[in-house]
């Protein structure tokens, strides 16, 4: 199933009382918290004891301190709640030492369904990854169905997630509502660490070699991945995979660091503009006003300068 109907938010999660999400405090696992609570729905996080609780620290939320490799931890996480969001995950594009990646992503995720079958939950929720998926030959867009292939690149996160997925979808034989969200490369607010995924902006302007994805990469915005998350909850069914990625077969890899700092360019210089209207809405004419006038002149040059029209040799 490629894609769930859209909700209108008054609707979106209707038969969701009390929920529990695993790294919830973390980027993606934060939004879709932030998203539940708006939705009147009862919030329990499971977060490790010395884990930041910055993201969600403005929300009306339990915050259960746990670790999902403690098969205790993860059953009393799981008491009294109807619904299950899995994000809780180590997501490093590269380990020397990938052992306690595999150990969190596979085994902390067989933890919390098992416990999760034994509690009777209603339905769990599980963060996959685009990478848990096969990769496109080229002759048609990859989508949920494309097998994995990814067995020739030294990339354990994605191997981790392949495997955590398996057993998710397993847990769906026997029994247990299980629900899987593949998420592409996310991006936006709440970044903290940041994920590896952020790194690519920052990255982006230090000297070095460009980004480069051999075929393209799919990026979404992290409020829009976890709206997918609760619409599966929502609207999905036990045993389906659901791409939380954009809909076009097609996504250009950035061929340059000037290129993908182009396109970071004017996505900055749109915030910043929009940041300078929010001061003068808002009667705001703080000390550091001309500081802030003068960075955002410069974000709007650099906007125009990236806004012209540049020929390019084929």
């Amino acid at each position: 199933m490629s894609a769930l109907p859209g909700a209108p938010p008054s609707a979106m999660v209707p038969a969701m009382e009390r929920a529990l999400v695993t790294g919830g405090c973390g980027f993606l696992g934060s939004w879709i918290v932030r998203q539940l609570v708006e939705e009147g729905v009862s919030v329990r996080v499971l977060a490790l004891p010395n884990e930041s609780r910055e993201n969600v620290q403005d929300l009306e939320v339990e915050v259960l301190e746990g670790d999902v490799l403690q098969t205790e931890d993860v059953r009393r996480a799981v008491t009294g709640v109807d619904t299950v969001f899995h994000t809780a995950a180590i997501y490093e594009d590269w380990a020397p030492d990938p052992t306690r990646m595999y150990d969190v992503n596979i085994l902390g995720t067989f933890h919390v369904l098992a416990a999760a079958q034994q509690a009777k939950v209603e339905r769990v929720i599980y963060t996959a990854s685009i990478v848990s998926l096969g990769r496109s030959d080229g002759s048609q867009p990859a989508d949920e169905q494309t097998p994995y292939d990814a067995w020739d690149i030294d990339f354990p996160y994605s191997r981790s997630k392949y495997f955590s997925r398996q057993i998710a979808e397993c847990f769906s034989d026997f029994d247990l509502d299980v629900r899987v969200v593949c998420p592409g490369i996310v991006m936006g607010p709440g970044d903290l660490r940041p994920t590896p995924s952020g790194r690519l902006i920052i990255n982006s302007f230090l000297p070095g070699p460009a980004p480069w994805f051999d075929g393209g990469a799919s990026y979404v915005d992290v409020r829009d991945a976890a709206r997918v998350h609760l619409l599966a909850a929502s609207r999905g069914r036990a045993g389906e995979r659901y791409l939380a990625a954009p809909s076009h077969p097609h996504c250009r890899p950035y061929r340059s660091q000037e290129d993908l700092g182009r396109r970071v360019g004017n996505v900055v210089a749109w915030l910043a503009c929009v940041g300078l209207l929010r001061h003068l809405l808002n009667g705001m004419w703080p000390w550091y006003a001309w500081l802030l006038l003068a960075d955002y002149a410069a974000f709007a040059a650099a906007w125009i300068v990236c806004a012209v029209p540049q020929r390019r040799a084929d």
